[in-house]
């Protein structure tokens, strides 16, 4: 429900926090080192600041992924590193490879490589 009135430029509320569409929008823009799955000109874009190493993040990953499917246009998802060092030691490497992936192979490789590491 939360999702689905932001999609729909309606404020919501979660919790006692209400959240107006204008006010998402000030909060994060796109640059030219993001990767994006979907379509970047979608009217809400999901920032996910992520530790490869993270067990939280590798279980919402799928969800993310089902939630852009099933949303196709509508919702884009925006992949920013995140590692943390001193919980997960290898996260570092995991993501310099993870950007490799992308300045080599693009936007789709990066989110291969992305999809592969959520399954280790």
């Amino acid at each position: 429900l939360f999702l689905d009135n932001v999609i729909a430029g309606k404020s919501t509320t979660l919790g006692t926090q209400e959240f107006k569409l204008e006010k998402v929008e000030k909060l994060v823009a796109l640059n030219d080192m993001d990767y994006v799955r979907g379509d970047k000109s979608a009217r809400v874009l999901l920032f996910e600041y992520s530790d490869y190493d993270c067990p939280f993040c590798k279980r919402v990953h799928p969800t993310l992924q089902t939630l852009i499917s099933e949303n196709a246009g509508k919702v884009a998802w925006v992949y920013r590193q995140f590692p943390l060092d001193q919980l997960h030691p290898t996260a570092r490497a995991k993501s310099e490879a993870a950007l490799c992936a992308g300045k080599l192979g693009g936007n789709d490789a990066f989110w291969a490589f992305s999809d592969a590491l959520a399954k280790l």
